[in-house]
């Protein structure tokens, strides 16, 4: 369903205020125990697992926004004012 929605909203581009998909989409804690539940259940093989929980962990790092701390960006500052 949100596959659709992604859809929709990009082709009538006011529908991305709503925010649809993204309320639709499952989370990675919803896909993390839906993956584990596949395992438990025999339909995947370990190594299928270990693979596809991989991803889902890469996938979560890649999501997770980084935040600049300020003192980070004193030497930046420091060069700006020496130009």
């Amino acid at each position: 369903m949100a596959n659709v929605l992604h859809g929709l909203e990009a082709a009538v581009p006011p529908l991305r205020r709503l925010g649809l998909a993204d309320r639709f989409e499952p989370t990675l804690e919803d896909r993390r125990a839906r993956l584990t539940q596949r395992y438990v259940d025999g339909e995947l093989s370990e190594h299928q697992f270990e693979t596809a929980l991989s991803e889902l962990l890469d996938e979560e790092e890649r999501r997770v926004p980084t935040v600049e701390v300020e003192r980070d960006r004193e030497p930046e500052r420091e060069k700006e004012r020496e130009t």
